[in-house]
C-alpha cells in the first residue's frame, strides 16, 4: 500500500470533530466577547492583559484557524504529500491545542470576578 494513499472517507470525517472548537471561537469572537467587555465595563473593571487579550477580535479569529488549517491538511491530504498517520496527528495536536485555547479564553474571562476582592457587586 502506498504511503501517500488518498485520504478515505474516515480520514475527512477525523477533521469533523474541529468544528465544534471553530465554531466556539468564531461565536465567542462575534457574540459573547462585546457582551463580557460591556459587563466589565459596566462594572467599572479594569482588564487584565490576558483579558483584553482574550476580549479583542482578532485573538479568538486567530484561535480559530488552526482547526481550520488541521481540517484542510485533513482534507486535501491527497494534494499533500503527507502520510495518513502525519494527517492523523495533525489533526489531533490540532484538538489539543484547541482544547487549552479555550481553557485559555475561559481563564482569561474568569480572571476578573477573581481578581477583585468583593466579587462583582453592582
Amino acid at each position: 500500500m502506498d504511503a501517500l494513499q488518498k485520504p478515505a472517507f474516515w480520514d475527512r470525517a477525523l477533521a469533523i470533530p474541529l468544528l465544534i472548537p471553530t465554531a466556539i471561537f468564531l461565536g465567542f469572537s462575534v457574540a459573547a466577547a462585546p457582551v463580557f467587555a460591556r459587563m466589565f465595563a459596566d462594572f467599572g473593571i479594569v482588564p487584565s492583559a490576558l483579558t483584553s487579550l482574550v476580549l479583542s477580535t482578532w485573538f479568538p479569529l486567530a484561535l480559530a484557524a488552526i482547526p481550520i488549517v488541521a481540517m484542510v491538511v485533513a482534507g486535501l491530504g491527497s494534494w499533500l504529500p503527507i502520510t495518513r498517520t502525519l494527517r492523523i496527528v495533525v489533526v489531533i495536536v490540532a484538538f489539543a491545542i484547541s482544547a487549552l485555547a479555550l481553557a485559555v479564553i475561559i481563564l482569561g474571562l474568569y480572571l476578573p470576578v477573581a481578581s477583585s476582592p468583593a466579587g462583582l457587586k453592582p
